[in-house]
């Protein structure tokens, strides 16, 4: 009979001679031991043992009079362990005892395991289908949204001067560097010899696509309205975006209007605008305080008349410059824009201008610039 099963280490009292069918054993605890016992109850160091672990062993195993059996790491499956004994007579018991023990998987390897790794499978490949979907979908669309944004900063340079005009007793020098692929900031020229000479810098609220459409409404505009003194060119100009309705876009702008040793400035919202005398050998910061364009539609606009002979200078900026900051997010300020004029004045307009770049790469230190600059 079989007394003891050990199991993972556990005891299990059991007596029996005759076939049993033994509970489900864990994988992880399928290390097993069965104590058996031959009934002889005289001269029992004589009685002999074999067993055998059906589904495992090959052939009996012959034990002598050792009385126990122990397996480890059973592989997965159903077994018998079977033992017989004899007597101190040589007499076997050919019925024996036995046990049917069943080692269950562990449950990664189980039906339900496989079921749901077939399901995952499944849903991977969908859910995969559907990202390569929705990754080719994106891809086409950020390549639709990059043509577009180089189409919008090509139609928005165009909108520029392709070269700064040739006017006798004038020099001209410009620059613009944007905040993204299409920019708010815009600078140009109106000039008919013998009758007018107009420049212009302006900057849109932000930056970007919508940002550039206010620019092209805004040269459309000047290009729709008779040439006349700066302030009556802000006031039509600011009737024409307020009806065209941008929300809250703005557009600020100044108009030069250069005649015979005299500008007049007129200006929405712009920053200061810089004037250097030759005479004085000084140099001033005008600003002139307006409104916005696209703000109210009946706003009036001022404007101011300058002396402006040979060897005077005037600068004309957008705020990208005064507000452009540095890797510790410090603001050049209009101040180092004031000096860095001042101390430039009397060189060429090419000099000046590129002594305001050199200003601004020198600060930011190749720090993205956040808004556009313009420097006319």
């Amino acid at each position: 009979l079989i007394q003891n099963i050990n199991i993972g280490g556990v005891n299990n009292k059991f007596e029996s001679d005759s076939n049993v069918e033994f509970k489900d054993i864990e994988f992880k605890n399928n290390s097993i031991s069965f104590e058996y016992l031959a009934l002889s109850y005289r001269n029992t160091s004589q009685n002999q043992y074999r067993y055998k672990m059906e589904g495992y062993d090959l052939d009996w195993i012959e034990a002598g009079s050792r009385r126990f059996a122990s397996y480890t790491n059973l592989p997965i499956g159903s077994y018998t362990f079977k033992v017989m004994g004899s007597n101190n007579d040589g007499i076997w018991n050919e019925i024996g005892a036995s046990y049917k023990i069943n080692i269950l998987p562990p449950w990664y390897r189980t039906y339900v395991a496989y079921t749901g790794y077939l399901l995952l499978l499944i849903f991977g490949f969908r859910s995969f289908g559907k990202f390569q979907a929705k990754r080719s979908i994106e891809q086409a669309d950020n390549q639709r949204r990059s043509e577009e944004l180089q189409e919008a900063k090509k139609l928005q340079n165009s909108l520029l001067p392709k070269t700064n005009p040739q006017i006798s007793g004038y020099q001209i020098s410009t620059f613009l560097k944007p905040a993204t692929e299409v920019g708010g900031d815009y600078y140009d020229f109106f000039y008919k010899k013998g009758e007018y000479f107009y420049a212009i810098c302006g900057d849109a609220t932000g930056h970007g696509v919508i940002s550039g459409m206010m620019v092209s409404v805004t040269k459309a505009g000047l290009h729709g309205i008779p040439m006349a003194d700066p302030s009556k060119i802000l006031q039509k100009l600011n009737q024409i975006v307020k009806r065209v309705n941008f929300g809250r876009l703005r557009m600020s702008l100044s108009v030069a209007k250069f005649s015979k040793s005299v500008v007049e400035l007129g200006s929405a919202a712009m920053p200061p605008t810089y004037f250097f005398s030759s005479k004085s050998k000084k140099v001033e910061e005008v600003l002139v305080p307006n409104l916005p364009l696209g703000g109210i539609e009946s706003e009036k606009f001022d404007g101011i008349k300058k002396e402006f002979i040979n060897g005077d200078v005037m600068v004309m900026i957008s705020d990208g410059l005064p507000e452009l900051p540095n890797p510790s997010n410090e603001m050049l300020d209009y101040k180092k824009v004031f000096n860095c004029i001042k101390n430039n004045a009397k060189k060429s307009a090419n000099e000046i201008k590129d002594a305001l770049v050199s200003l601004s790469e020198d600060w930011s230190q190749e720090t993205l610039n956040p808004d556009d600059i313009t420097i006319v």
